[in-house]
């Protein structure tokens, strides 16, 4: 029984990472290569836990040229509402809302060349429910505390943005955390694996043109609330 419980544990995380993929709103292209990479096991061991999954009920599977086509069934879907009200249950009023605060500074108009990129702004669209103005602001954390602030954006969920090729270059992943800037506009910032500043800078993106639409100019100070 021990054994049966482990086997379960170690596959439930294989579940919420396929959940963050987008299987639970729709049917996604995965390869057990992919999943190794993720989780650092062998391909053999991803695909065991695959098989595990769908003897449990836990995903519909099908297997297509070059990969499998899954999605959560009902059953998966359950098991991580159950584990969610859980988690809500012990962490509800015990952490507040993460905020965090910068100053608006020009930037190097590197977001607006990647979000025109199909393979971002497609996904982007898709995933945020919103088609976002090409451009970010570009804020800068105004201290240590500031900085270490955002390293606990990793307890927040994020919308995760797969990286792609158009053939002569590979484009990185980037992690997408949704945002209420200055109590007014939902918006999102982006944390790419790739990127020219520094971990005192961070990135947004919104449906408008924010420097316009909150009247903001170098140096004003803008808030996120992360939630």
């Amino acid at each position: 029984m021990k054994y049966l419980q482990k086997i379960r544990t170690s596959e439930f995380f294989m579940l919420l990472e396929i959940a963050k993929l987008g299987a639970l709103e729709k049917t996604i292209k995965l390869t057990s290569v992919k999943l190794s990479e993720i989780f650092r096991i062998s391909q053999q061991t991803s695909s065991r836990k695959l098989r595990n999954m769908e003897l449990f009920g836990w995903i519909s599977r099908e297997i297509v040229p070059k990969g499998q086509l899954i999605r959560i069934t009902k059953e998966g879907r359950e098991i991580l509402q159950k584990v969610y009200s859980n988690l809500g249950i012990l962490f509800v009023n015990r952490f507040p809302p993460i905020m965090l605060e910068g100053e608006v500074f020009s930037g190097l108009g590197e977001g607006s060349y990647y979000i025109k990129k199909d393979g971002y702004l497609q996904q982007l669209k898709e995933k945020l429910g919103f088609t976002p103005y090409p451009g970010t602001l570009n804020l800068r954390l105004r201290s240590k505390a500031e900085i270490n602030a955002r390293k606990d954006l990793s307890t927040v969920p994020y919308i995760p943005i797969e990286g792609w090729s158009n053939g002569q270059r590979t484009y990185g992943p980037v992690k997408v955390y949704r945002a209420m800037i200055n109590n007014k506009v939902r918006g999102a910032l982006l944390d790419a694996e790739r990127s020219h500043y520094g971990e005192d800078v961070i990135e947004i993106i919104a449906p408008d043109f924010l420097r316009e639409t909150l009247a903001l100019k170098d140096g004003d100070v803008v808030q996120l609330l992360f939630i």
